[in-house]
């Protein structure tokens, strides 16, 4: 069915769904001058307060959307994408009264069909928990026969011209002032984070490395359709060789390189380990190469890219990120790799995601999301099931599958979140202090050289806006940090969703945005030293970068401070999903958890998708994906309003407290596989419309993750 497509920045009222990884790329514009805190953070875009479908006949619909403020030109298109749908209020056409304030376009619609498949989603929900998002966080949860969510609806006055009943069927999640949305009933793991070793260790489709008794040798095929050779192969698009965009990308960690305003120190030791093995340990199978020039460390090898030390440990949908609140938004295919210690066949401490670009057009948006559903109801894992997957995955992934893009590919972005490079000398088993030092970078196709180079990081500000953190749970702390005022600047922006972080801040002219993140615990100078300058002796281990914000500031700021810190890179994979609150001389340095969640189990951080120790079992998948809430009744344990909580019944029912300003200051629950799994069903079922009613969820998402 071909309806209309919602992607651009809305806030209003309404119902959504919403997404780990780090990765996206908004590059909405900055929208003119900044806007400070409260009421002059508003703006005078017209943003979507409710939204009606109705069924005009058997094959189309009328599709009715209020606005809190009217659109200019009488109208507007929905979304304003190829397929959007002029919406008027001109008393023509479809739309029956002029200047009603109900805005009415026609879109097609299989009537019958959309009913049927809203009655079956219905019917498999009802024993499941609905939910209401506030971009990613959790806002409300009620059971399904507590909450009116589908069925015949009184239409709004004005009415509908040429309507033949007088009553409309809501989208499910498009329910104007309704406390939820039906949950998603299709099962995560075949259609959202898929980690079944069946899968992702299918040998016709990707290498997979084991220990044969002696030494970490690979099977399958690594130039196969899921196999890293094989990926990389595609983004080549023929311009370059595959040898040269791996080797190129290689080497760019191990000479100090400028990005923007910014030089992302060399990481010569980490080279030398990836590309040669540990030179001290003589059982070390280094990354095998068609040719090697006998000297370690000098690089002039060439490189078996099939002989990468590289595991695949999930493919992931991001069909939600269709729904996300600025213009560059669509749909994302993402595969996930572990960095491999080839001395044991073990994970080293790092990932790499390859993300791609899905076709955002309605018909294709459509198309993705009905192919993952079907996914659901296959066996996970069986030949049936890999071939529908490898059909999904290939159209984007394959050679020549993004005309017009860099090499024609559609790869956006390659991320690396990882300890193996950056910090190999200090490398050691979980947990340990010396261990938490991480590095985020990322990399996109250079349309001149065709090579992979490095991009400043999406949403991430650079280091230096959060010095000195190291005092913020000091005996004088909090003390205020540059992130503190540029908070204040923006807060209107942050609170509603709009704010793109800026290469650089035009209200300072300062240097804003990151080109690569280091973060974790430090405990001395050899291990950071190209940081260390910024700080003065500090004799007990730091922390650094794990939340954006110092607390300095009132509460005033709290929103807009968690809104800026989610979105970035190291605030999503360390305090704002994994810290439950307690400053680090309360707790372990290594477990990551605070009061809020007594009796609860730690999780490491640094990685929404961890591999296992042991690489033949599926990797481990973090709360905030899997859910903060899973375990809470609606009306005896979840935490409404949030804050009030000072312990948890367990785990699985444990709120995420504030990492700057206390646990009990602000929690927050998290449910990425409800938000994105809805999403899902919700465009399977009602089409691209859906995304309207996701995109009011609180506010627009602009996140890096």
């Amino acid at each position: 069915m071909k309806v209309s497509r919602w992607t651009g920045g809305v806030v209003a009222l309404g119902l959504g769904i919403v997404g780990g990884g780090c990765a996206v790329d908004p590059r909405a514009s900055l929208d003119g001058a900044h806007k400070q805190g409260g009421a002059d953070g508003a703006t005078a875009t017209p943003h979507v307060e409710a939204v009606w479908m109705a069924p005009l006949s058997g094959d189309d619909a009328a599709l009715l959307v209020r606005f809190d403020v009217p659109p200019a030109a009488g109208g507007m298109v929905v979304p304003p994408r190829e397929g959007g749908t002029w919406v008027h209020d001109d008393g023509r056409g479809e739309d029956a009264v002029k200047g009603d304030g109900l805005f009415t376009g026609r879109v097609a619609l299989d009537v019958a069909a959309w009913r049927q498949a809203r009655r079956d989603r219905q019917d498999g929900a009802r024993d499941a928990i609905a939910h209401r998002f506030d971009g990613l966080t959790v806002a409300e949860t009620a059971w399904p026969e507590r909450v009116d969510v589908v069925g015949p609806q009184p239409l709004p006055v004005g009415g509908v011209r040429g309507l033949v009943a007088a009553e409309a069927v809501f989208p499910t999640s498009l329910l104007p002032g309704g406390p939820a949305s039906l949950s998603a009933t299709a099962d995560p793991d075949a259609t959202l984070v898929v980690t079944d070793v069946n899968v992702v260790q299918d040998r016709t489709r990707t290498g997979v490395w084991t220990w044969n008794g002696t030494r970490c040798e690979q099977t399958g095929d690594p130039w196969g359709p899921w196999g890293f050779a094989g990926l990389m192969q595609g983004v080549t698009g023929g311009y370059v060789s595959v040898d040269s965009l791996v080797t190129s990308w290689v080497l760019t960690f191990d000479q100090p390189h400028t990005v923007g305003s910014w030089t992302i120190p060399g990481s010569h030791q980490g080279v030398l380990t990836l590309w040669d093995g540990d030179p001290n340990n003589t059982n070390a199978i280094p990354w095998g190469r068609d040719w090697d020039d006998g000297m370690p460390g000098v690089f002039n090898d060439d490189l078996d890219i099939g002989q990468a030390p590289l595991q695949l440990i999930a493919i992931v949908n991001r069909l939600d990120l269709a729904a996300a609140g600025y213009d560059d938004a669509g749909p994302e295919l993402r595969f996930v790799f572990t960095f491999l210690n080839e001395e044991d066949c073990s994970p080293a401490p790092g990932t790499i995601i390859l993300e791609y670009a899905v076709p955002d057009d309605c018909g294709s948006v459509e198309a993705f999301a009905a192919d993952w559903l079907a996914l659901d109801a296959l066996t996970t894992g069986s030949a049936s099931y890999n071939a529908a997957l490898e059909a999904i995955t290939t159209p984007v992934t394959d050679t020549g599958a993004g005309p017009g893009r860099p090499n024609d590919s559609r790869l956006k972005v390659l991320r690396t979140n990882e300890q193996a490079i950056r910090n190999p000398e200090y490398l050691s088993t979980w947990p340990t202090v010396a261990s938490s030092s991480w590095d985020m970078q990322q990399f996109g196709v250079d349309p001149s050289t065709h090579l992979l180079v490095n991009q400043l990081l999406t949403q991430t500000p650079a280091h230096v806006w959060e010095l000195p953190d190291w005092l913020s749970a000091g005996p004088a702390g909090p003390w205020e940090e540059p992130i503190d005022s540029y908070i204040d600047d923006w807060r209107g922006d942050l609170e509603n969703g709009t704010h793109v972080i800026p290469e650089f801040d035009p209200i300072s002219g300062l240097p804003a945005q990151a080109a690569w993140v280091q973060y974790g615990v430090f405990q001395s100078a050899a291990i950071v030293p190209y940081l260390w300058s910024d700080f003065p002796a500090y004799p007990t281990p730091m922390w650094r970068m794990l939340a954006w914000g110092s607390g300095a500031r009132d509460l005033a700021n709290r929103d807009a401070r968690f809104a800026l810190s989610l979105g970035s890179c190291n605030g999503c994979h360390h305090g704002e999903t994994f810290e439950d609150g307690d400053v680090p001389s309360t707790v372990s340095y290594d477990l990551h958890w605070g009061a809020s969640t007594p009796g609860g189990t730690p999780e490491q951080p640094f990685q929404h998708i961890r591999p296992d120790a042991n690489l033949a079992n599926p990797a481990h998948l973090s709360r905030f994906l899997t859910g903060t809430d899973v375990a809470c009744d609606p009306g005896l344990e979840f935490v409404a309003p949030l804050g009030g909580l000072t312990a948890c019944a367990s785990n699985a029912c444990c709120p995420i407290g504030d990492p700057v300003y206390g646990y009990t200051k602000q929690q927050v629950h998290f449910d990425e596989f409800a938000r994105r799994g809805a999403i899902l069903q919700d465009v399977a079922v009602d089409g691209c419309s859906a995304l309207i009613g996701h995109q009011l969820a609180g506010t627009p998402f602009l996140v890096a993750h």
